[in-house]
């Protein structure tokens, strides 16, 4: 009778240490579901937007956007000047730049210089170096990008591959690397500035643009890397990745059919204009290290993490092997 009572006892308290132990981990789950649904999302694209964030003007007067005369870096170069910083734009299209140089001085009243230069060359980094030289620059945003020709290939799929690949890392790993090793020095020595990194996405491994996708994953890499390393200098570094974003990038393939359906649909209900994602994500620095940009790709990534990798390949490449 005695071992039986002994043997009751020991079983209520291991079933009340599982009961503890399963109690903690469904507190544990809830917590988590109540931040990534409700808190993150409340207070990066509502409380970040109502409330007083980054003073830009006192980190320094220019802010340096690479690939800003169109697209996502027209839209963040048009976010800083509205806040009164003056802007210098880099990118390889020289009317584009003119014209977006053109409405900053008209709209907002702020200094602009332009530099064109093409990325995909490596000698462009001492013209750069030329024009920075006397600028008190306290945003860095690293916008510059370019694709290997189509999101629906596969690597060996991709037209004139050595070429193509090669102007992708310079362009969206090369310029990222050298404009941070210009800019982050003298951010530190003045111990204040923010760095932002645009990557995608679909930097975790996307099929249909393997290359794009692999250069994107550097940058947040990278990117995240530096936010360690800096993370108590008085600089913020954050990195963006943003999902379907309207831009000439994007809107090529649309235009010449290569999109498949699936893609249609994601765009008309994921999309975000190129000013409307910038003003977004502009105001979200300094509130986190890793941002989305908008709400829209935000729930977008929410989905992609919690989706299977293996479906999602298997119907990727049903689409574009067919």
């Amino acid at each position: 009778m005695e071992c039986l009572y002994t043997e009751s006892i020991e079983y209520i308290q291991s079933f009340s240490l599982l009961g503890v132990i399963g109690l903690v981990a469904v507190t544990y789950s809830l917590i988590n579901i109540i931040n990534t649904l409700l808190w993150t999302p409340f207070k990066l694209f509502l409380l970040a937007r109502v409330l007083p964030g980054v003073d830009f003007r006192q980190l320094g007067k220019w802010a340096v956007v690479t690939g800003g005369s169109d697209g996502i870096g027209r839209g963040y170069a048009r976010s800083l000047a509205k806040r009164g910083m003056n802007i210098l734009m880099i990118s390889k299209y020289h009317e584009n730049l003119h014209r977006t140089e053109q409405e900053l001085r008209r709209e907002y009243g702020v200094d602009v210089k332009s530099v064109a230069v093409d990325f995909t060359n490596t000698e462009v980094y001492e013209t750069i170096r030329h024009e920075l030289q006397g600028l008190d620059v306290g945003v860095l945003i690293n916008n510059v990008g370019t694709g290997t020709g189509s999101a629906f290939q596969t690597f060996l799929q991709i037209n004139n591959l050595l070429q193509s690949t090669t102007d992708v890392l310079r362009v969206n790993c090369i310029s990222m690397t050298n404009m941070c090793a210009l800019i982050l020095p003298q951010m530190l020595e003045k111990r204040k500035g923010v760095i932002v990194n645009i990557s995608s996405i679909g930097q975790s491994g996307y099929l249909g643009s393997p290359v794009y996708s692999a250069s994107k994953s550097y940058v947040s890499r990278l990117s995240d890397c530096l936010q360690r390393t800096y993370r108590n200098s008085g600089v913020i570094i954050q990195t963006v990745e943003p999902g379907i974003v309207m831009t000439d990038l994007y809107m090529s393939e649309y235009e010449n059919g290569t999109a498949p359906k699936f893609l249609e649909t994601a765009k008309n209900y994921t999309s975000v204009a190129a000013e409307d994602f910038a003003s977004s994500a502009v105001n979200t620095i300094g509130w986190t290290g890793i941002s989305n940009g908008c709400l829209k790709h935000y729930f977008v990534s929410v989905l992609a993490k919690i989706g299977s990798q293996k479906t999602i390949d298997k119907k990727l490449l049903d689409v574009i092997n067919n």
